[in-house]
């Protein structure tokens, strides 16, 4: 569930909303310039080449997201929001979790939860990026709990 989807929710929040397809709105604190966005997807396509697809996306949330894409964010909770999610993706993705990142992994969804639900409110960014993958994101932790790490 944080595979492709995760990527695609990315993409649009950082988008105003010229389409009506993306979550960003006037205000919108994950806005990314659309010149930025193009230079960032041209890199990755080209990268891709190197890159396998099994690795895509842990590439993306662990490495282009809180280097190359944060860099460029201009509002700090968002920032802190967008850094989250990828620490909480990161987490996700090892082969084992420690307790210790249980509770961090909590606190990063959290983080990235607020954030987009204030935003939302104040009308900054669309509701309707509160898809069942945002639902999920809430019971990460009792879902390790209860089953295990992948």
């Amino acid at each position: 569930m944080l595979s492709k989807a995760y990527k695609k929710t990315y993409w649009r929040v950082y988008r105003k909303s010229q389409e009506k397809r993306n979550f960003g709105k006037k205000n919108n604190p994950f806005f990314l310039k659309p010149k930025i966005l193009k230079e960032i997807s041209e890199a990755i396509t080209k990268s891709k080449r190197t890159i396998s697809s099994a690795l895509d996306l842990y590439q993306h949330v662990a490495f282009i997201v809180p280097t190359v894409i944060v860099e460029h964010i201009k509002d700090q909770e968002a920032r802190d929001a967008s850094v989250a999610l990828s620490r909480t993706c990161t987490i996700v993705f090892q082969k084992t979790i420690a307790t210790s990142e249980l509770r961090e992994l909590d606190k990063h969804v959290w983080c990235w939860l607020g954030t987009i639900v204030k935003h939302a409110d104040l009308g900054h960014i669309s509701g309707k990026i509160f898809t069942i993958n945002q639902h999920y994101l809430r019971h990460l932790k009792e879902i390790i709990i209860a089953i295990g790490p992948p």
